[in-house]
């Protein structure tokens, strides 16, 4: 029979599988910057690609004294290092476009000078500190942008979606019986 602690461990790990998803999916259908809209309530977020394409993440960031930062919490921590010590290439998805970033892993005394004085509310928002409080932060990455890039796998390539649901409801609107 599973524990309470079991159940809820699965539960967080479900939750927070499908939280990451939905996070990559907002981007990809182009509603990314509207999440960045309330960085008070809701903190920033940018999503990093990985070098091998295949592997997506969706990260809280802050900028501090011009340079870029993202955080990693959790199990994520461990892959996100493994993908950027083989290849310190990234792409990132931000409210400020798609572009090619060099990302470091920063050592445990580095990150804690970039995060000394900052609040959670600064980090993760209003709401997202709340959800956030006592998770240590496992991992903190530079970002330094390289290039713009373009192209069809980037933010917004499932953006056609929302023209597609749009003529549903217009053509549901149109041929609905009249009472």
């Amino acid at each position: 029979m599973a524990t309470p602690e079991y159940l809820m461990d699965r539960l967080t790990s479900a939750l927070s599988a499908a939280k990451e998803m939905g996070s990559v999916w907002v981007w990809a259908t182009g509603l990314g910057p509207l999440r960045n809209a309330f960085p008070d309530l809701f903190g920033r977020e940018l999503i990093l690609v990985f070098s091998d394409g295949a592997a997506k993440e969706g990260c809280f960031c802050f900028e501090k004294n011009g340079a870029l930062y993202a955080l990693i919490h959790g199990s994520k921590s461990a892959e996100a290092e493994r993908r950027i010590l083989s290849g310190s290439i990234v792409q990132l998805w931000s409210d400020d476009g798609w572009f090619s970033a060099e990302a470091r892993m920063l050592p445990g005394e580095e990150a804690e000078a970039v995060l000394a004085g900052i609040h959670e509310r600064e980090l993760y928002g209003a709401i997202g500190a709340r959800a956030m409080a006592g998770r240590a932060i496992s991992r903190v990455i530079q970002l330094r942008r390289i290039a713009a890039c373009t192209g069809k796998k980037g933010p917004g390539q499932y953006a056609w979606i929302w023209a597609l649901f749009s003529f549903y409801l217009l053509i549901r609107s149109l041929f609905r019986p009249k009472k």
